[in-house]
C-alpha cells in the first residue's frame, strides 16, 4: 500500500491468573512512499524494455513490495537471467521516496550447435541448430534446425515474438518437415515410412498475470509408405501404399504459470490444457484433448518434490472411423515412463507382436530435487530421484489403472552453457 518503512511493535499483557495473553500492537506507518525510479544493471544483452515491460511495480507508483515480488518472478521465468536481485533503498533526502536496484546475471540464451551423434535407435546422426530464445536481446524467439540420420531428416523454422502488441499478446510461426523410416527404428513398431510438412500460425493472448489462451492453425499433409507385406492389418486395410493425406488442423490452449523460475523451480506450479481439430474438409476428421501439470513443492532450502501428470485422448468425431494410428498415443522413453524403451508401451500388440499405439494415455511420476553434496553448484546442477508410471489403452472405456508400468531411477539435470541436459538411468518394476 506503499507504507515501505512502516513499523508494527507487539506488545503482551499477562494474566498470570487465566493464563492468558493479550498482545497490543502499535503501527507506526509512517510516510507513504512512491517508487522514484528502477535502476537496472547487469543486461549486457537484452534490451532495457524486455526487462521493464514484465515489471509490475511502476516508477512514480506508490511502492509495493507485492508487485515488486511479482516483478522478479516474471523476470526469473523469462529463463533468460541465471539471477534476479532486487534491492530497495531510500532516497537521499526525499523520505516519501524510494529507488528499486535491479541487478541481473544473463545466462546464455543463444545455441548454436554442430555434432555428429550415435542411438540404438537412429543410429549415426548430423546435427545442425541455431536457436535464440532471446533474439539479438529482443526477447523474440528463433529457431532455425537441420538432422538426418538413418531413420529421420528434419528441418524447421519457427519464430515467436512473445509481445507482438504491447498488451502482451504473442505472434508467431513455424515451417516444418520431417521424414521418419520407422522400419530401421530398433524399437517395437510398424515398419513404415512418412513424409509430412507442417506450415503453421499462433496467436497467444494474456488474460491474467499467471494465464494465457492460444490459438493456431496448421496446415499438414502426411504421406505414407509401406509395404503391404511388412506392415499390419490396421495399416494396411486402411490406408495405401504412397498415400498422402491432407490435414487443417485448429488449436486452442490454455497455460497456467505460477512457477518462481524457469529452471529448477521450488514453488508453484505449470500446467497447460489443449484441444485439438482436425477440420472437416481434410482427409481426417478427429479430435485430441492433452492436458498436463507439474507441481513444485518446496520442502527445505535445498529439497524440492515436482509432482507431475499429462493425460491425452483422442477420438472420431462420429465415433466409427478408425482413429488415425500416425495420430496415436505411445508411452515409454526418456520424456515419460523412464526405464522403458520408446514406444513399447501401447494400446495392444499387433499380429506381429509390435505396440499398436492408443487413443487415450496416462502418464505420470514423483520427483524429487537436490543439489550435488561437496560441490558448489548448487545454481546449475541438481540430482533428482524419481518414480515414474504411465499406461496407454487402445479406447478411452478399455482403460484399466491395474496395467499401470512402473519405474523408478536417479537423474542428473544440468543447464549447461549448451543448454538444459538430461541423463537419467531407470529400472521397470513391471516389464
Amino acid at each position: 500500500k506503499g507504507y515501505a518503512f512502516a513499523a508494527v511493535n507487539p506488545v503482551p499483557e499477562i494474566n498470570e491468573e487465566d493464563k492468558t495473553v493479550a498482545v497490543t500492537f502499535y503501527v507506526e506507518p509512517g510516510k507513504r512512499v512512491y517508487v522514484r525510479r528502477i535502476n537496472i544493471t547487469g543486461n549486457t544483452r537484452s534490451r532495457d524494455r524486455v526487462l521493464r515491460r514484465e515489471f509490475r511495480q511502476m516508477e512514480a507508483a506508490w511502492f509495493s513490495a507485492d508487485k515488486v515480488k511479482q516483478s522478479k518472478q516474471r523476470l526469473l521465468r523469462l529463463g533468460y537471467f541465471e539471477k534476479v536481485d532486487v534491492a530497495t533503498k531510500p532516497v537521499p533526502g526525499s523520505p516519501d521516496q524510494v529507488d528499486v536496484d535491479v541487478t541481473v546475471v544473463e545466462k546464455k540464451s543463444r545455441e548454436l550447435m554442430l555434432g555428429v551423434g550415435y542411438s540404438q535407435d537412429s543410429g549415426v546422426s548430423f546435427q545442425a541448430r541455431l536457436s535464440d530464445d532471446n533474439f539479438f536481446g529482443s526477447g523474440k524467439n528463433v529457431t532455425l534446425g537441420f538432422n538426418t540420420s538413418d531413420v529421420n531428416t528434419y528441418a524447421e523454422l519457427a519464430y515467436r515474438n512473445p509481445y507482438f502488441t504491447v498488451d502482451g499478446i504473442s505472434q508467431g510461426f513455424r515451417i516444418m518437415y520431417r521424414s521418419t523410416d520407422f522400419s530401421r527404428i530398433n524399437t517395437n513398431v510398424a515398419r513404415y515410412s512418412t513424409d509430412a510438412g507442417i506450415l503453421g500460425l499462433n496467436f497467444g493472448f494474456p488474460i491474467s498475470e499467471w494465464d494465457r489462451i492460444g490459438a493456431y492453425m496448421n496446415l499438414e499433409y502426411l504421406k505414407l509408405n509401406f509395404n503391404e507385406d511388412d506392415v499390419p492389418l490396421y495399416i494396411s486395410d486402411f490406408y495405401e501404399d504412397g498415400e498422402q493425406i491432407n490435414m487443417y488442423k485448429l488449436g486452442l490452449t490454455w497455460s497456467h504459470d505460477t512457477r518462481d523460475k524457469a529452471f529448477f523451480s521450488t514453488s508453484g506450479s505449470l500446467i497447460s490444457a489443449g484441444v485439438m481439430f482436425a477440420l472437416p474438409g481434410g482427409d481426417e476428421e478427429f479430435w485430441t484433448l492433452q492436458y498436463k501439470h507439474k507441481q513444485y513443492l518446496g520442502i527445505t532450502d535445498d529439497l524440492a518434490l515436482a509432482l507431475k501428470a499429462d493425460i491425452a485422448w483422442g477420438e472420431t468425431y462420429d465415433g466409427n472411423d478408425v482413429f488415425p494410428f500416425f495420430e496415436g498415443f505411445y508411452a515409454g522413453g526418456p520424456s515419460s515412463v523412464r526405464g522403458f524403451k520408446s514406444y513399447t508401451i501401447g494400446g495392444g500388440v499387433d499380429e506381429d507382436e509390435n505396440s499398436i499405439p492408443g487413443t487415450f494415455r496416462v502418464v505420470g511420476g514423483a520427483e524429487v530435487w537436490f543439489p550435488p553434496p561437496f560441490m558448489d553448484l548448487n545454481e546449475s546442477v541438481r540430482l533428482i530421484g524419481f518414480v515414474d508410471f504411465g499406461n496407454v489403452s487402445f479406447d478411452v472405456d478399455d482403460f484399466d489403472s491395474d496395467k499401470f508400468r512402473y519405474s523408478a531411477g536417479l537423474a542428473i539435470s544440468w543447464l549447461s552453457p549448451f543448454g538444459l541436459l538430461n541423463v537419467s538411468y531407470a529400472a521397470p518394476f513391471n516389464e
